[in-house]
């Protein structure tokens, strides 16, 4: 018997509705192994958590400790601090040791303080003078000079104040005093008024040593050489019984003394005996008024 269309689409329905359950069967099977399928995200299986541990510190040998043990110190260490990676698994992160800044003091340069050297005299300096040839009147080297006086530079300025030895600056004869072989020369015993010069000038005059001192070895002379026209002036000596014209000149300066250390004289460079020594002003022209001469003995 032949079915009826009517059967024939029932039948058609049925074969439809199995394979779609059958489809249908399938994909759920499938999204149930890979549940990403459909966007729902599953949460990732957690790993067991354990914080890493740090080796023991280990004492040295035969279970001594260390020296820095021993001195109560210990060197800087890193410090390991336990994270979590991105997928879940733990990590260490280390950080850098933090070095101590040294507290031991920062060692302070020694200061100098120097100091004038003792038993120099002040000495006002003059136009024309430098250090070399101060240092060279009195018997010094430059450096000596320059150390004493604690100057740190070598120019010299008119009206500045440095310090000497106790000795004049002066300036030598140009030929040295011939030594005498005679022995000591017989003479009258100075006095006050024994003089080789009026000495009446108040600006050429020595008044020390006083007349008829005894002279020995380095001597100081003082008093006043000044003029109005003034180019220089000289210490001169003779010996007692000897022509005026005999004057030998120990001492030349070339700026004005008043009340001051005219020169010195070295009594050993002539023999023992009575000596005229005088002062000599000279101007400008070569003139010079009358010099004041005094007698003294020298007994070296």
């Amino acid at each position: 018997m032949k079915p009826t269309p009517m059967q024939q689409a029932l039948a058609a329905l049925a074969v439809l509705f199995v394979v779609a359950v059958t489809i249908a069967g399938g994909l759920l099977l499938s999204l149930s192994e890979n549940p990403t399928g459909l966007g729902v995200s599953r949460p990732p299986t957690s790993t067991p958590y354990r914080i890493p541990t740090l080796a023991p510190t280990t004492l040295g040998d035969q279970g001594a400790l260390t020296p820095d043990q021993m001195a109560g110190e210990s060197s800087p260490t890193a410090t390991s601090i336990p994270s979590m990676a991105s997928d879940g698994s733990p990590t260490a992160t280390t950080i850098p040791p933090t070095e101590t800044p040294d507290s031991s003091p920062t060692p302070q340069p020694t200061i100098t303080t120097c100091s004038i050297h003792s038993g120099w005299v002040a000495y006002t300096v003059r136009s024309g003078d430098t250090l070399s040839t101060l240092a060279q009147s009195v018997g010094l080297s430059t450096m000596a000079l320059q150390a004493g006086n604690c100057l740190t530079e070598t120019i010299l300025y008119a009206g500045q104040t440095i310090y000497l030895p106790n000795v004049v600056r002066s300036t030598p004869a140009a030929s040295p005093m011939p030594p005498s072989t005679q022995g000591p020369t017989p003479g009258p015993t100075p006095t006050n008024s024994d003089t080789d010069g009026s000495c009446s000038n108040v600006y050429a005059n020595i008044t020390s040593p006083a007349v008829g001192a005894l002279l020995s070895g380095v001597v100081q002379f003082e008093g006043t050489a000044t003029h109005e026209d003034f180019s220089f002036y000289k210490l001169e000596l003779r010996e007692y019984n000897t022509d005026r014209a005999s004057f030998i000149t120990f001492v030349t300066a070339y700026e004005p003394v008043i009340n001051g250390v005219l020169g010195q004289l070295d009594t050993t460079q002539v023999t023992n005996g009575m000596y005229w020594i005088r002062v000599v002003v000279v101007d400008s022209i070569g003139n010079w008024p009358e010099p004041c001469s005094k007698l003294y003995r020298i007994t070296n």
